[in-house]
């Protein structure tokens, strides 16, 4: 009796340990919004269910056919990008059974997927597979190595791990949506402040111009008619301060004048290294050491080479000026490696500094027209350059951490290689 009486208890005490489990990650779901935090709430309710000495979790992006390592625990050696076929028999395998495989019982199952797919499950030494499906859809897979190899779940604990792989999933889905959905109001918001402040700057831009056409043709008069050399030098430069005032108002003008653009698929790779060639001398005066990444076959884009020109010399310039002591520039050109379901229309350019960076307060602000940090900067210069992306229906968004750089990506629309 006295047995008996003690298995009930401990399995009553099971069974409250494993409500406590799901109703915290229930919860959990409802106050956490941000991708990487669920992934690691999951984790931790997994890590309590069972002796997990390391986990893995593994992002699949179909449309692009690729499987992307994501949170992961107890791991030392990573790769960070996973060769699997989304379309293989691995991930196949995982579909079919839609629930948690014992690897270890399973060796022939191993023994039958990809190459690439045994390559990862061996580095891993994983014991548990755990699909991560929501709506019939995968959304990723869990990898887990147990502190002990012969230990088997009991089917009470496989069944939680079931009902919080479903409710992960559906968590991790909800997340993504959240994260396009706020990246797609912060874009809204950041062009609608770029169009008011551009149609406001470009009224004023017309003002300006009238009286300094009279300004600068009433220097010139005076300049013919001053003998004196001395006066005649200043009012050279004043002439300049005119041209210069002059220049930002074009500038200004940019922002909201519709120019027509000469679109024609160009190889991105092919500018951004013309480009870099206008300043490779001050690279090498500042010790800057420039580093390109342009796998092939390059990807094509369609866009005008004059105006794209125009905004990869601005970024490059804004760059070499935050390592005026010296540094690393990148420049990489390929297809995004996690976008939403049209990333194989894009083609993403990367120009990354080793400089001071950003501080966040002010990463906001800096297309923004006027806001610059420099002491002789017009601010304009981001501003035109994400207005003409934009007009490229493209994207142009920056990433900085303070001390350690800053990265500005461009996403433009890919164009297919023309017929031979």
């Amino acid at each position: 009796m006295l047995l008996i009486s003690a298995f009930w208890g401990g399995s009553r005490r099971r069974q409250r340990f494993h409500r406590r489990i799901l109703r915290e990650f229930n919860r959990a779901q409802l106050l956490i919004q941000d991708r990487s935090a669920v992934e690691a709430t999951f984790s931790a309710r997994v890590r309590e269910l069972l002796p997990v000495r390391s986990l893995l979790i593994l992002h699949l992006v179909p449309e692009l056919n690729l499987v992307l390592p994501g949170y992961s625990m107890g791991l030392v050696e990573l790769p960070d990008r996973i060769e699997i076929d989304c379309r293989g028999r691995f991930i196949r395998w995982i579909l079919v059974n839609e629930e948690h495989s014992l690897l270890r019982l399973s060796p022939d199952v191993v023994e039958h997927v990809e190459p690439a797919a045994q390559e990862l499950l061996d580095l891993l030494r994983a014991h548990v597979c755990v699909p991560l499906i929501t709506q019939g859809q995968p959304v990723g897979i869990v990898l887990l190595t147990l502190e002990d190899a012969s230990h088997v779940p009991n089917a009470e604990d496989r069944r939680v791990l079931k009902v919080l792989a479903q409710q992960g999933a559906l968590a991790l889905e909800n997340a993504k949506l959240y994260e396009e959905q706020e990246l797609r109001l912060k874009r809204l918001h950041r062009t609608e402040r770029l169009a008011a402040v551009g149609q406001l700057a470009a009224g004023a831009a017309h003002e300006i111009r009238n009286p300094l056409t009279s300004i600068r043709s009433t220097m010139q008069y005076l300049e013919r008619a001053e003998e004196d050399g001395e006066r005649r030098e200043m009012i050279a430069e004043l002439l300049e301060e005119v041209d210069r005032i002059n220049d930002t108002v074009g500038q200004l003008l940019q922002l909201t004048r519709e120019e027509s653009f000469d679109a024609k698929a160009l190889d991105p790779a092919e500018l951004l290294e013309t480009t870099l060639l206008l300043v490779e001398t001050q690279a090498e005066r500042q010790g800057v050491e420039l580093r390109t990444s342009f796998p092939g076959p390059p990807p094509l884009v369609q866009g005008d080479p004059d105006a794209l020109r125009k905004v990869f010399l601005n970024l490059l310039l804004n760059a070499l000026q935050a390592m005026p002591d010296g540094g690393e520039l990148a420049l990489t050109v390929g297809v995004p490696t996690l976008r939403a379901a049209d990333s194989a229309q894009w083609v993403e350019v990367a120009i990354a500094d080793t400089g001071h960076g950003i501080e966040p307060e002010e990463l906001e602000k800096i297309f923004d027209p006027f806001y610059t940090t420099k002491s002789d900067g017009t601010g304009l210069g981001l501003a035109i350059s994400h207005r003409i992306v934009e007009r490229h229906d493209g994207e142009l968004e920056v990433d900085s951490e303070p001390g350690r750089g800053t990265t500005f990506v461009i996403r433009l629309p890919s164009a297919p290689w023309p017929e031979s």
